[in-house]
């Protein structure tokens, strides 16, 4: 598997329509479009990847328009035609995060010990869905979710995606303070049944207050040793570049490409 700029583009288009959520490929781009939620990140914007690869500010901004759609648009350093941070900002977009795409081989994450006094268990809708967690996304990506109910409304998505999709494997963790049982940490991999030997690791969050205790490194090893275990060949992640990127390089895991998040929200 060439893990090259084209097969990440095709790796994030490659979704499928859900219950909730439609999929169109339009004149110059494709997207993402929830029939459930008004949040950006339930809506976003998609590229076509041959010689019609382009996007079209004017022409996103005009469809979501017309739909009555806020949505979330990620420009990477590989995309036919760069997008410019002022170009977006002028169109009424503001940038919500940076990014950085990075691989590794599982065994790799396995190299150094780690020192971790927290449980790592797998989780499943109860813990997903429970003040607890929605309390650690609250607190790791508030720019991301307005309110409480809105990340329990995505969170919902989740369980929904992990007990229907029957095409690919979902595994949610979380980490537990051993004194009083809370959580206080989330991750999860995904691992899509068309795509053997490559996972992804994704949703790693904790609270400020249990940070630099070695619950990110704990996590990074828990979906190590479950990756090899299912003959996966290579693991990637989409890291904070300023937060999760630095304790990623340090395991071995190489960038690929750099990411950047913008919304634009409809006004009212």
């Amino acid at each position: 598997m060439a893990l090259t700029p084209e097969f990440w583009k095709n790796y994030v288009t490659s979704r499928k329509d859900n219950a909730d959520t439609s999929y169109y490929n339009l004149d110059h781009f494709s997207v993402s479009v929830s029939t459930k939620h008004d949040d950006p990140i339930y809506n976003w914007v998609g590229y076509f990847h041959d010689e019609r690869a382009t996007v079209i500010i004017e022409e996103v901004v005009e469809y979501f328009t017309n739909i009555n759609k806020s949505f979330m648009l990620t420009v990477n350093n590989t995309d036919p035609v760069e997008l410019k941070h002022d170009q977006l900002i002028d169109h009424g977009f503001s940038k919500i995060g940076s990014y950085v795409r990075m691989v590794a081989a599982p065994d790799q994450l396995l190299q150094d010990t780690i020192t971790n006094r927290y449980e790592i268990r797998v989780i499943g809708p109860k813990e997903l869905l429970s003040d607890d967690n929605i309390a650690i996304i609250q607190a790791c990506f508030p720019q991301y979710f307005p309110d409480a109910d809105a990340i329990r409304e995505y969170m919902q998505t989740r369980v929904d995606n992990q007990q229907n999709q029957a095409d690919r494997t979902i595994i949610e963790l979380g980490a537990f303070d051993p004194e009083s049982d809370k959580m206080v940490g989330n991750a999860s991999m995904l691992i899509k049944d068309d795509l053997p030997g490559l996972a992804e690791m994704a949703g790693s969050a904790v609270l400020p207050d249990h940070r630099k205790q070695g619950i990110y490194s704990a996590f990074l090893h828990t979906r190590a040793q479950y990756a090899i275990k299912h003959d996966i060949d290579h693991i990637f992640i989409i890291a904070d570049e300023e937060s999760s990127a630095p304790i990623v390089r340090k395991f071995g895991f190489t960038e690929v490409e750099k990411l950047k998040d913008y919304q634009y929200v409809q006004d009212d």
